[in-house]
């Protein structure tokens, strides 16, 4: 412990204890146990262990930060969708969800009164990710651009449109297009694509001419898509025809946190 705490370490798991003791891991789940029991160490998820600094006392648990606590529980995955969102100060809607997005299946964890949901990504759209720190915890969180366009292509249906859209225009109105053009290309989505030109329309947005060119790549079919896939649409609903984009969904329930 006392090794741990010199390298600055935050958690071990029984690989760890394995690793630098050179023992069994039923020996190593046994002193992790052991240590928490005396205070040394908070379960945060299965064989993943919190550090708790000598300072908070053997009867204290850590304030985790719910973010960090998500992560332990899919250390490949990263925080996402509203949740990310609201690390970069995109929202102040206060939720019990916490997203993580990650390329394999995982029933969602209740912990501490909130919510743990995990959110099924294609591999080739794990990117656009950096570090940040809350509350001393390192987590791993797609970058603004990102968030914007995880949000409409697995987003949408997971919590309110109008929020969702707020966020993305949030996004887009600073600017940072060539990172923007850059994950549109690598996410290879025609009907994100869609969405989001449809959007910068709606939200009235000035953008510069290669953003153009890299929506316009993606081909047109004659079916139009629904704006709001989870709502039903009507031929009364007005019809973006550059796009082919059934803009089903109000004006009041868009850009609105």
């Amino acid at each position: 412990m006392l090794a741990l705490l010199e390298e600055n370490e935050k958690g071990i798991d029984p690989a760890g204890v394995m690793r630098r003791l050179g023992v069994s891991r039923g020996y190593a789940l046994k002193l992790l146990h052991e240590l928490t029991v005396k205070g040394w160490l908070h379960r945060q998820a299965p064989a993943r262990y919190r550090i708790v600094p000598p300072e908070w006392g053997p009867h204290r648990l850590p304030s985790l930060d719910v973010h960090a606590a998500a992560l332990a529980h899919a250390p490949d995955g990263y925080v996402g969708l509203a949740s990310a969102a609201s690390l970069h100060g995109l929202t102040t809607q206060h939720r019990r969800v916490t997203f993580v997005l990650l390329v394999r299946r995982k029933r969602e964890v209740e912990l501490n009164g909130s919510t743990i949901r995990f959110v099924l990504v294609k591999p080739k759209h794990v990117f656009g990710t950096e570090q940040c720190l809350e509350l001393g915890e390192k987590i791993t969180v797609s970058d603004p651009e990102k968030t914007a366009l995880d949000c409409l292509e697995y987003g949408i249906g997971t919590f309110d449109f109008s929020e969702l859209t707020a966020i993305v225009a949030r996004v887009l109105r600073r600017g940072k297009w060539e990172r923007l053009v850059e994950y549109l290309r690598r996410f290879d989505s025609g009907p994100l694509a869609r969405r989001l030109a449809t959007l910068m329309t709606l939200a009235k947005l000035s953008y510069p001419q290669s953003t153009l060119e890299a929506l316009s790549s993606f081909s047109v079919p004659t079916t139009p898509i629904r704006l709001d896939p989870t709502r039903p649409a009507s031929r009364t609903d007005p019809l973006n025809h550059r796009w082919g984009v059934r803009v089903n969904v109000p004006p009041s329930d868009l850009f609105h946190i």
